[in-house]
């Protein structure tokens, strides 16, 4: 998922897009690989790394409480206007390294994670239907040596 990358990219602009788009209720009775349920589980992994705080996250993996859209909200009314993104990660926050990605690229996939968010959800193409026209991606560059 986007929100992913972001939070491995991200800034402390990008902290409250991903606040606003967690999403609410229990979703630990959700279909384990449902949207909504994969949706929590990503935006978790990416604000906890992001972010260095623990909402939502155990030992385990993400708990999908159905409180924690709203202690992100909480954390963010009282820390975000003197937040920065901590250099050093904590252990708790892991998740897999990512490769260096340039500035032209995290702005680009910041911009898509904005389009994608605004844009609604379509399910997908019936079994006889041609899948919609899609938008080519541009490469990732690759880091000079």
């Amino acid at each position: 998922m986007k929100s992913l990358i972001l939070g491995a990219i991200g800034d402390e602009t990008t902290v409250p897009a991903l606040i606003q788009v967690y999403p609410e209720g229990d979703l630990r009775k959700a279909k384990n690989d449902g949207p909504e349920y994969l949706k929590g589980v990503c935006l978790t992994f990416a604000l906890t790394y992001l972010t260095g705080q623990p909402i939502g996250r155990t030992r385990w993996g993400a708990d999908l409480q159905p409180e924690n859209k709203k202690l992100w909200k909480d954390w963010w009314a009282k820390e975000g206007e003197t937040f920065k993104v901590p250099a050093k990660k904590l252990a708790a926050t892991w998740v897999p390294a990512y490769p260096i990605l340039t500035e032209e690229c995290a702005a680009r996939c910041r911009a898509e994670f904005a389009r994608g968010e605004r844009q609604e959800q379509k399910p997908p193409p019936k079994k006889d239907e041609k899948p919609p026209e899609q938008e080519s991606a541009t490469p990732i560059p690759k880091k000079e040596s």
